[in-house]
């Protein structure tokens, strides 16, 4: 299959290269033809299984109510058939970039930023909603602070990606019935079509997991225990 080319500029933005690519979109390195700023574009179509108009719209108001810890949205804008996002670039990457080049965190560097995302997803969850895909892919890192030794003493991030997002429905119980998100960062009851915000808790252990062991919860035994609680909550 041919390689997809490259777009040499995206508005007024020179294309640098490619940082990602998921089901949803594509995201660029770019660079401010005025300003010679750098950026992150993602692209989405506009016609997409995802409404980017509400990712947008979800986007921005947790930007504006909850500061530093959610990546900031520059502009947005539309253009032949694409819905553009224009971010801030965080050029440490992603705390799955982080640990895949450096292995493993020690316990009070991961606490410190489970922590973090504790507090960031509070203010998320005060605002009645649902991240629905809070993984390692999607926690940016925008400082790090090392001590005399050159040694990792703090790492501040950010939450991104809001695409799957969505206000807690108008239901009796507040409960989603999408069964949507990224294994295995997916609750048990998300399997089974039937839960709320607080699915994004499992989440959060599942990426402190991560940061601990550099692996991904994907143990036989945990597996078998998660399909036998999302039978039981499929019956209930």
């Amino acid at each position: 299959m041919a390689l997809k080319e490259l777009p040499k500029e995206i508005g007024n933005y020179y294309v640098l290269h490619e940082i990602g690519h998921g089901g949803f979109g594509t995201v660029y390195l770019c660079k401010d033809k005025t300003l010679g700023d750098l950026c992150a574009i993602k692209k989405i179509k506009e016609k997409s299984r995802i409404d980017p108009k509400t990712e947008i719209a979800i986007h921005t108001r947790l930007m504006h109510k909850r500061g530093r810890s959610v990546v900031k949205i520059i502009e947005h804008f539309e253009l032949g058939g694409f819905v553009y996002i224009v971010m801030e670039y965080c050029k440490d990457g992603s705390l799955r970039d982080y640990v895949k080049k450096n292995g493993p965190m020690g316990v009070l560097l991961a606490t410190d930023i489970l922590i973090q995302l504790c507090e960031t997803l509070k203010l998320i969850h005060d605002e009645d909603i649902a991240h629905r895909d809070l993984t390692p892919s999607n926690v940016l890192i925008w400082e790090i602070k090392r001590g005399r030794d050159g040694d990792v003493k703090r790492i501040r991030v950010k939450v991104t990606d809001f695409g799957l997002s969505k206000e807690t429905p108008n239901n009796k119980q507040g409960l989603f019935k999408t069964t949507l998100g990224t294994e295995p960062f997916m609750a048990p009851e998300v399997y089974a079509g039937k839960y709320t915000k607080a699915a994004d808790v499992f989440a959060l252990g599942s990426i402190f997991y991560f940061l601990l062991t550099g692996s991904y919860l994907t143990d036989r035994s945990i597996l078998i225990n998660v399909r036998n609680f999302q039978m039981l909550w499929m019956v209930l």
